[in-house]
């Protein structure tokens, strides 16, 4: 990709060819790659890896929602910023912030894969087990999940 794509030229190619949110997401996605920036820094794509020791991402069933904890530190220095569950059609994102706990619940409706932002490490997913579990149950993560 080399051109810089900015939210006002997504608006104008919305408005010009008259496209959905849902067909101008088909259309981008299509494409595989973007080009991200922040405060006219482009940032480096994150490529996640398997979750580790120190970043293992543990799932409980609780009626209808995961509840998904790190047993990690959450200091100033050192933080999971965000745990995010990414579904069939749709992403659940909880920010998190230093000095609070690891740990977010999300809806279970198709979750495969559940990612996890440390400020000093970078990204690490999990993939959910398919399996039928009862209520209050603990899910298994699955070792190898397949690349997004």
């Amino acid at each position: 990709m080399d051109k810089y794509v900015t939210g006002a030229v997504i608006r104008r190619l919305r408005e010009n060819q008259k496209l959905t949110q849902d067909e101008l997401a088909e259309r981008i996605h299509s494409v595989g790659e973007a080009l991200v920036s922040c405060c006219g820094i482009t940032l480096p794509p994150l490529v996640p890896e398997e979750a580790d020791d120190a970043h293992t991402i543990r799932f409980e069933r609780v009626e209808d929602e995961y509840y998904v904890t790190i047993d990690h530190p959450m200091s100033k220095e050192h933080y999971i910023s965000f745990i995010a569950a990414i579904a069939d059609q749709s992403v659940q994102l909880v920010k998190l912030y230093p000095e609070g706990a690891a740990e977010a619940r999300f809806k279970i409706a198709n979750v495969k894969i559940v990612y996890a932002y440390c400020n000093r490490h970078g990204m690490f997913r999990t993939g959910v087990a398919k399996k039928q579990h009862s209520p209050k149950e603990s899910v298994q993560t699955v070792e190898k999940s397949s690349a997004i």
